[in-house]
């Protein structure tokens, strides 16, 4: 770099920046590179800094190609460069990111892309950006041809295609109705299938179909001239997919075209599902409500027996059928094919614990946060008639008496794309309290007959296992069981 231009270089820099010295003194190191790398580059090169002001980059150094043409006719040094032609030199500036590829417009307001990198100084800050532009004048010449054709290409398909249906040596093989019509909505063209449709609906007239050609345009199909749009009417008997689009040509409207699709038996066979989805639900309720009907009766039972035995046999059962109806319940009003796990345990546990405790007990139940856990209604039967079993114990031998100031009873749930894990755990009565009452069951001749319904269900009805550990906290009692997929079937 000859002397003048490093002189030019320090003058531009102290007259519009805010650079020291020895910033300086980097850019003028850098800028005596520039011819060389013009050269290797086969491109015009250019270091340009930010101005005092912050809103724009002026030019402090420059260099074209001896290899190559240059774009430029003259020297730009000393020219502002704006951030609305060159975004990248601003952006590079500003940011400190090298930026590739980006468009923008010379000071001789020639379309070129730059590659722009940061210049830093020791201290890793930004004191400017070196520029390498190329013209790209003869690409965005043959983007625009490009664009010229393509359009060209559009309206020679549509006479292609008006031609084609002309012959209709295909569209008679559609099952869409397909008609196209003018301007004035008369029709140019129709294939078999849409000319049966007109005689299944009886238009014969031109006037009439003209009227129904019009009344089945959507409002908005006016404002959409050369989009597609697709609705559905009911025309008499029948339900129709319309998949309609105006032609327009420079503004101006030139006709449309209409494709037509039979739904009836789709909607039929619509109705019949809901139908037997709602004869489904229907079914779920009564069932729900016989089962509470049989548990009231239970509990008229209850209140007219004298025997303890007999009574608490009779709490069990209603326990039980109230948990199979909470899941009836739940298919009753949501109608689902698969029940999620996590509504199951926020709905039950409450229940059970309210029916079976009285208020001063406060026995609380840690429950996981509300997620979605899809499981067949099946299980989910299992798993109500489970967890009931599970609270039941709990509350019977796990807090029969006032041995924990804070009762809790707590359930988690971890599932992978396989299984799914439920741990049931609760802070009553130890070891030894456990131990002492089992004595007293095998001397009285009792039996576990809850835990083993509830091994017997998760082996025979979940495939899956089950485990009991008693522990000088409380209780823990952990099933593990395959999941299943859409079809009830193990995955």
């Amino acid at each position: 770099m000859s002397q003048p231009m490093q002189t030019q270089l320090q003058q531009l820099c102290r007259d519009h920046t805010d650079l020291l010295t020895g910033d300086v003194q980097i850019l003028g190191m850098l800028a005596a590179q520039l011819p060389m790398l013009a050269d290797l580059s086969q491109a015009d090169l250019f270091i340009d800094c930010l101005s005092r002001d912050q809103l724009r980059a002026i030019v402090v150094a420059e260099a074209k190609p001896t290899t190559a043409t240059s774009l430029y006719h003259g020297s730009v040094v000393g020219q502002f460069a704006y951030a609305q032609h060159e975004p990248a030199v601003m952006y590079c500036l500003q940011a400190g990111k090298a930026v590739t590829g980006s468009r923008g417009i010379s000071q001789e307001q020639k379309e070129m892309q730059q590659n722009v990198v940061p210049i830093q100084n020791q201290q890793g800050e930004s004191i400017g950006v070196l520029i390498l532009e190329r013209d790209i004048t003869h690409e965005v010449q043959q983007e625009k041809n490009v664009a010229f054709l393509k359009e060209k290409t559009e309206q020679l398909g549509k006479t292609l295609l008006h031609l084609a249906l002309q012959e209709d040596r295909t569209t008679g093989l559609m099952h869409e109705g397909m008609i196209l019509f003018d301007q004035e909505r008369r029709v140019t063209y129709a294939n078999r299938s849409a000319e049966a449709w007109l005689e299944r609906l009886g238009i014969t007239e031109e006037l009439d179909v003209s009227r129904w050609i019009t009344s089945l345009l959507p409002r908005e199909q006016q404002d959409m001239p050369n989009h597609m749009l697709t609705h559905e009417v009911m025309n008499g008997a029948y339900a129709l997919e319309i998949k309609s689009m105006l032609f327009s040509e420079e503004g101006h409207p030139v006709g449309g075209m209409l494709l037509i699709r039979d739904l009836s038996e789709l909607k039929e066979r619509e109705k019949e599902l809901v139908l037997k989805s709602a004869f489904i639900q229907e079914i779920h309720h009564r069932v729900k409500n016989n089962l509470q009907t049989i548990a009231g009766l239970l509990r008229l039972q209850v209140r007219r027996t004298e025997h303890e035995e007999v009574k608490q046999t009779y709490r069990d059962m209603i326990q039980r059928m109230n948990s199979i109806a909470l899941i009836h319940d739940i298919l009753a009003y949501k109608g689902l094919g698969q029940i999620n796990l996590y509504e199951v345990i926020h709905r039950l546990c409450p229940m059970v614990i309210h029916s079976l405790t009285a208020p001063e007990q406060h026995i609380r139940c840690d429950l996981p946060s509300m997620q979605t856990l899809w499981i067949e209604p099946e299980q989910a039967t299992t798993l109500a008639l489970i967890m009931t079993e599970l609270i039941q114990n709990s509350i019977k031998h796990g807090f029969g008496e006032a041995v924990h100031e804070d009762p809790l009873i707590t359930i988690t749930l971890r599932q992978t794309d396989d299984s799914i894990t439920i741990a049931f755990i609760d802070n009553g009565a130890g070891v030894a309290e456990q131990e002492r009452k089992t004595s007293i069951t095998r001397e009285t001749g009792g039996s576990h007959f809850g835990l083993n319904m509830v091994r017997t269900l998760v082996q025979g009805q979940l495939n899956g296992t089950f485990r009991l550990e008693i522990t000088e906290q409380g209780t823990i009692a952990e099933m593990q069981f395959p999941r299943t997929n859409g079809r009830g079937e193990s995955s």
